[in-house]
């Protein structure tokens, strides 16, 4: 068990196949290996997912999918809540994965939020906050070496 409350990571899955046997089969697997999984899109070749796994996505369930149901192409998209993202992309026989940096829940919350404050020095907190703990450290320099020097 954690100590801590695991970060949430939340992965977008499109699972195509030629066989549309293994649809049923692979949606199959995947309730059976992770909950509360929703159903976005369904076809008679195709389904999309969404779900919550801690953490990270589990790569190594999706490798072991395509590997069992060799017709099958899974695209599974993640982010977590500090922000590290990645996709896994391929088929039994080509397979891609890459991860970056993205913004962490905080971030989206202070950029994109609906209810932007008004007061300025909300704004500034928010930002020295955001700035803290989220920008790599030669970036920290930079940003407050040019709040030094702006009018």
């Amino acid at each position: 068990m954690y100590n801590t409350m695991p970060n949430e990571c939340s992965n977008h899955v499109t699972i195509t196949s030629t066989n549309d046997a293994d649809i049923n089969y692979i949606l199959q697997e995947f309730h059976n290996n992770i909950p509360n999984i929703s159903v976005t899109q369904t076809g008679k070749f195709g389904i999309r997912l969404e779900f919550r796994t801690a953490w990270k996505p589990y790569i190594q369930f999706v490798d072991s999918i395509v590997n069992k149901y060799p017709l099958s192409w899974i695209k599974n998209q993640w982010i977590s809540e500090d922000g590290k993202s990645g996709i896994w992309v391929g088929n039994k026989n080509n397979i891609k994965h890459l991860d970056w940096d993205d913004i962490s829940i905080d971030g989206e919350h202070f950029f994109f939020q609906e209810n932007i404050p008004t007061n300025v020095s909300q704004i500034i907190k928010k930002a020295e906050h955001i700035i803290q703990t989220e920008l790599p450290e030669h970036l920290k320099n930079e940003v407050h070496h040019i709040c030094k020097h702006a009018p």
